[in-house]
C-alpha cells in the first residue's frame, strides 16, 4: 500500500510539472505564431539590427536593438552588484551569524521574498528613479567617498610613515600603530579566507539551485523601471 501511495504520488507531481512545462511552450508558441505576421511584413533584420524605435511614427519603426542592448547592460550590471551582495547575506545569514540573530532576520526576511518582484520594480520606478534624476550625483559621490576613504587613508597612512620612517621616535610609534592595523588586516583577512573555504565545500553546492533561482527572481524587477514606457504610470 505504501509503495501504491508513493507512486500515485511520484505521477502525480510528474503531472504538474509536465502541465506546468507544456504550459510554458503553448506560451511560447503562440507568442511565436502572433510574431511571425510582423517578421513576414518588416523582417528580421530590422528588428534585431536598427536602434529606431517609433511604432506611432509615419513611417514606423521597430528597430530593438537599443532595447535588447540597454536591458542586458542593466541587467548585467545589476547582476555583479546584486548577486555578490545578495549570495554574501545569504551565507552569512544561514552560517555566520548567532542564532538569535537568524530568528529576529529571517520573518522579516520572508516576509520581503512574499512580496512580487514586479512591485520592487514599481516601487523603484516611483521613489528611486525620481530620488537618483533628482540627487544621483550627490548620493552617488556620497556612497563612492563611503567605499572609498577607509582604503585610501590606509594607504595614505602608510605611505606616508614609509616616507618619514628615518626621521625618528615619532615615525617608530607611528610605524607600530601601522604594524598593528597590518596585524589586524591580516587577522581578518586570515579569518574570512578560513570561512570562506568552510563555507565552499558545503553552502554553496548544495544550495546552487536555490541561488539560481534568487538571480532569476532578483532580475525580474529590472523590466519594469529599466524598460518602461513614457505613459505606462497612466495606464496602472
Amino acid at each position: 500500500m505504501h509503495k501504491i501511495l508513493g507512486a500515485a504520488g511520484h505521477t502525480l507531481l510528474f503531472l504538474i510539472t509536465s502541465l506546468a512545462a507544456v504550459s510554458v511552450l503553448f506560451i511560447m508558441f503562440f507568442i511565436a505564431k502572433d510574431a511571425m505576421p510582423f517578421f513576414q511584413m518588416r523582417g528580421v533584420r530590422e528588428f534585431f539590427t536598427s536602434t529606431a524605435w517609433y511604432p506611432t511614427g509615419e513611417p514606423p519603426s521597430f528597430g530593438a536593438l537599443a532595447i535588447i542592448y540597454g536591458s542586458l547592460l542593466v541587467t548585467l550590471g545589476a547582476v555583479f552588484v546584486a548577486v555578490p551582495l545578495g549570495l554574501s547575506a545569504a551565507v552569512c545569514l544561514s552560517d555566520i551569524v548567532p542564532f538569535s540573530v537568524r530568528q529576529a532576520v529571517k520573518p522579516i526576511i520572508e516576509i520581503l521574498a512574499a512580496i512580487p518582484s514586479v512591485a520592487y520594480g514599481f516601487f523603484a520606478l516611483v521613489v528611486f528613479a525620481p530620488l537618483l534624476q533628482e540627487h544621483g550625483g550627490r548620493i552617488l559621490a556620497s556612497v563612492w567617498y563611503i567605499l572609498t576613504c577607509p582604503f585610501i587613508f590606509l594607504v595614505i597612512l602608510v605611505i606616508s610613515n614609509l616616507c618619514t620612517a628615518p626621521l625618528g621616535r615619532r615615525a617608530l610609534r607611528r610605524s607600530a600603530r601601522i604594524a598593528m592595523f597590518l596585524v589586524l588586516g591580516g587577522g581578518a583577512s586570515l579569518w574570512l579566507m578560513s570561512v570562506g573555504n568552510a563555507l565552499q565545500g558545503f553552502t554553496i553546492p548544495t544550495g546552487t539551485t536555490a541561488f539560481n533561482w534568487a538571480i532569476v527572481l532578483g532580475t525580474m524587477a529590472l523590466p519594469t523601471f529599466s524598460g518602461v514606457a513614457e505613459d505606462s504610470l497612466q495606464a496602472v
